[in-house]
């Protein structure tokens, strides 16, 4: 193994029982050893700040009932992150910000070679959004290596490692240096570099007499056992006993992964456990288990984890009718505050001056707009199709978007005047309600933000490759603001609802876990674009396997203390999220005892396994397809509903009428559905831009790339290497299409519209159901009009006269059925209408327009493949394979194959 251990000559490890609360055991057992709570020489080190304050409350409460006040001396508290600069030599005042430790990884990234780091990273760091993210990347990346106790240096001169392996952390290793050196230049220290220098220096400033008590804390990083090595005999564990298991903790009080993640080793039998079929059941379920018996609890007597947030409006409603409030402990995002989305919106206009993003800005409510002005803005968009916003509401946009600044001192400060100029002519009362909160202190966060801005020094913002004008300032503001938490307002009348790791101190008897799914508890793995799991397994990194220990102690410990002071663990496990998408029940399920495991198994599972096996073993064509109770007539269908109809009746019965989704359980690359969606996103803004019908293949080639790397930012907040790649894989496909739009400008057509809607209420052949869709995008040239859809397949080969057709039938209906609703639209009544496909393809040769004949022949044999679908729908023939002339798909469909192997476009309903 490539990484390092450490470990403590004198290990001072008690236990306290599981008898009583964690909270209460912990302060009993440090008074057994203080009987007069002289505790100043005492550090008492916990998970986090917040079980800090609960040992705090609860050492308090203790020397009032024991009449200590007269010798009671506090300790001092801290967690694992805040030791080190209780015990190092730290000078604090030189540590860099995280503002100023991201302008100096953007500094440090402006030196390398953009094509050695798009090789080896897969970024284009000629786009400012994608530094940006990069930059914080690798932040994280090099703050996980020091917690490690890894050096990146030493990584790229490793023989082990393969020859490209050693040349992307020899880069890495660069990097890190400029970035070390553009701090040096600011006069600032990087938190990790100096924490590690006063470790390796043994820069001690605990005095000889201080204890350190560690807290039941079931993990800690390579630089923490070093720290307390170092500390060596000043430091004590304290940790939780579970009689079934030996041997459970190392020399740092630590869960053993081995024994943790033994089969039958989660005892999960003092745990309430419910299987629900959606969030809102979810819910129901935990309210009617804290209603069993005739105990009545109040608020601080429950507490709940939301890690199914799709629960939390219904939570929230539920609650809300007894007049009981919910509360985070870390609160929501400071992203989702008024004043940090009047920003993003105020951005999202300078990029793209569109008449959406206008009108978006015009209506946000702190702008104190005319209360009638959304419903004009709607009505003009509906029967104009504005590009941009025209005259009469340019004049109403804030000032600021004319705001001219060079540097980021200058557009902070600029933004810090645009804020008082709204917010100052706003009452906000903090007090009022959760709004008025939110918005107030959303403000302070973001003044802070600026004035560190502002204040940050010339060497870091002033690099000329940085160009820090208003619009490129304010993206570094609002990245800034990532990832915050605006504190909730206190209400003694609320039930509090806190993360998995928050829960292992909480005193609460009773305790709900809403979500007890797979990828909440364990979460899912983190992505790491620098290196994969293979090395970082190798080097002894941070793994799945130590998280799923972990979650296995939180999770014992919860249900133990519950049982054992007379209150309960309520578990409640989903089935599906609302729109349908299937949920996993979490691996602790199954790591109990076997006759346990096989129980929530059954639970989970809706059939039987005999059933199972008698289904499997008939042919395809005689089993009797699942299906739902309901099995209404649809009131609308969707275009793409219907082609997908064509293809396969019963996927069209799982996703139509069910509302199925398939899982993507890849996190780590964009799956074809969201692929094609991104392309769709960048090529409708194309065509309500400017540039729409240039015909200057490098005019269109840019605004492609840049709408792409625009809407790359705004949609992954942390994406992989491989989604990375994806997307700069896609920008290639832009640069070859920009060449056959600029030529089929030149040739006379020009776009009239992009995504258009179909009218409410369309109706086709008889049809007894309304049909929704929208057609991608609509081309003019004199009186002739082309109905036109973009697809991403790898090659045109899927558009060829040989697979768009079998035999004489359509084998895609999706433009013949756009060709006849656009009689719907009065602008096109009267034109001379054509059907064509905008293919961005992998392969250059292929990437272009493909026009889709439909003379009067095809049009009488598409209308009469409608009708017979339409007529199929209304019957309700869903469920028997066979009937469709594609039908082989619907078995393909059911084996989970691929039924076209390209990526299509869903349209909305």
């Amino acid at each position: 193994m490539l990484g390092q251990c450490y470990n403590i000559s004198v290990s001072n490890i008690s236990y306290i029982s599981s008898q009583t609360p964690i909270i209460k055991g912990l302060i009993r057992d440090i008074l057994k050893k203080n009987a007069a709570a002289e505790l100043d020489n005492y550090i008492f080190v916990s998970s986090s700040s917040r079980s800090n304050r609960l040992l705090e409350q609860e050492l308090l409460l203790e020397v009032e009932d024991r009449e200590l006040w007269s010798s009671f001396q506090p300790p001092q508290y801290a967690t694992l992150g805040s030791l080190p600069h209780l015990v190092l030599d730290i000078a604090t005042n030189q540590l860099a910000s995280a503002a100023a430790c991201q302008l100096a990884w953007v500094n440090a990234l402006s030196q390398c070679a953009p094509a050695q780091v798009l090789l080896h990273f897969g970024v284009d760091i000629k786009s400012r959004s994608e530094t940006l993210l990069l930059a914080q990347q690798l932040s994280n990346f090099f703050s996980q290596l020091a917690a490690e106790q890894i050096d990146c240096h030493l990584l790229s001169e490793n023989a082990e490692l393969s020859t490209s392996e050693q040349q992307k952390f020899s880069l890495l290793a660069q990097i890190h240096v400029d970035y070390l050196a553009s701090l040096d230049a600011a006069k600032l220290q990087d938190k990790d570099k100096a924490r590690q220098a006063a470790l390796d220096n043994s820069e001690i400033v605990l005095d000889a007499t201080t204890k350190i008590v560690v807290l039941c804390v079931p993990e800690m990083s390579n630089f923490q056992r070093k720290l307390l090595s170092l500390c060596d005999s000043q430091v004590e564990f304290v940790q939780l006993q579970f009689d079934h298991l030996t041997n459970a903790f190392d020399d740092f009080a630590c869960v053993d992964c081995d024994v943790f993640t033994q089969p039958g080793n989660t005892l999960l039998h003092n745990a309430h456990l419910k299987f629900s079929a959606n969030p809102q059941e979810m819910v129901d379920h935990a309210l009617l288990s804290l209603g069993a018996g005739e105990s009545k609890h109040s608020p601080e007597d429950v507490t709940f984890s939301l890690l199914e947030k799709q629960c939390a409006p219904f939570l929230s409603q539920a609650l809300g009718a007894f007049d009981v409030d919910v509360r985070t402990a870390v609160g929501g995002d400071l992203e989702s505050s008024l004043p940090v989305l009047l920003l993003k919106q105020l951005k999202a206009y300078l990029d793209h001056p569109s008449f959406d993003n206008g009108a978006a800005l015009l209506v946000h409510p702190d702008l104190l707009p005319r209360p009638k002005l959304k419903a004009e803005l709607d009505k003009y968009r509906q029967e104009e199709y504005p590009q941009l916003l025209p005259e009469m509401y340019l004049a109403r946009l804030p000032e600021v978007v004319h705001a001219k600044t060079n540097g980021l001192n200058a557009a902070a400060a600029a933004t810090r005047n645009f804020l008082l100029d709204v917010y100052g002519e706003i009452d906000i009362n903090p007090g009022q309600n959760e709004e008025s909160h939110r918005r107030a202190k959303g403000l302070e966060m973001i003044a802070a933000t600026l004035s560190e801005a502002h204040s940050l020094d010339a060497s870091l913002s002033n690099n000329p490759k940085l160009g820090f004008n208003f619009a490129r300032s304010l993206d570094f503001i609002l990245h800034q603001c990532h990832g915050k938490k605006l504190a909730q307002r206190y209400n003694d009348q609320s039930v509090e609802c806190l993360d998995w790791l928050e829960l292992s101190l909480d005193p609460a008897p009773e305790m709900v876990i809403l979500g007890f799914n797979e990828n909440y508890v364990p979460g899912q793995t983190a992505s790491n674009m620098f290196m994969d799991s293979e090395l970082a397994q190798r080097l002894g990194m941070y793994s799945d396997k130590h998280r799923l220990a972990r979650d296995s102690y939180i999770l014992q410990s919860l249900a133990a203390v519950r049982k054992n002071s007379g209150g309960h663990l309520h578990l409640i496990c989903g089935r599906a999220q609302n729109d349908g998408s299937p949920l996993l029940p979490s691996r602790l399920l199954f790591m109990c005892s076997d006759h346990d495991a096989y129980a929530n198994a059954a639970e989970f599972s809706t059939e039987s396994s005999a059933l199972v096996k008698a289904a499997a073993e008939r042919p395809a064509s005689e089993r009797m397809l699942p299906r739902n109770s309901n099995t209404e007539s649809p009131l609308k269908v969707s275009v793409t509903a219907i082609n997908n109809y064509l293809k396969s009746p019963y996927s069209f019965y799982l996703s139509n009428h069910l509302r199925l989704r398939s899982v993507d359980v890849n996190s780590d690359e964009l799956n074809p559905m969201i692929y094609g969606d991104f392309a769709h996103a960048v090529m409708q803004n194309f065509g309500n831009s400017e540039v729409r019908n240039s015909v200057d293949a490098g005019e269109i080639a840019h605004y492609l790339r840049k709408e792409s790397n625009r809407l790359f930012e705004l949609r992954f907040t942390s994406p992989s290497a491989v989604i990375r790649a994806q997307v700069e894989l896609l920008n290639t496909r832009f640069f070859d299409f920009s060449e056959k739009q600029a030529a089929r400008a030149a040739d006379g057509w020009k776009i009239i519209s992009s995504e258009r809607k179909l009218p409410p209420g369309c109706r086709l052949f008889d049809s007894k159901f309304d049909i929704s869709g929208i057609i991608d995008r609509i081309d003019q040239r004199g009186d002739e009009i082309c109905l036109i859809d973009y697809k991403t397949p790898n090659s045109k080969a899927r558009y060829t006269k040989n697979t768009l057709f079998k035999g004489d039938l359509f084998t895609d209906l999706q433009l013949p059925l756009y060709f006849f609703l656009s009689d719907n639209f009065k602008d096109l009544k009267s034109s001379k209408i054509s059907l064509a496909y905008a293919l961005l393809t992998a392969d250059p040769r292929d990437c272009g327009f493909t026009s889709l004949k439909f003379d009067d022949k095809h049009k009488l044999i598409a209308e009469a493949q409608c009708r017979e679908i339409f007529a199929a729908i209304e019957s309700k023939k869903w469920f028997v394979l066979g009937d469709s002339p594609f039908a082989s798909t619907t078995e393909e469909a059911l084996r989970g194959d691929s039924l076209l192997g390209v990526t299509t476009h869903c349209d909305a309903e």
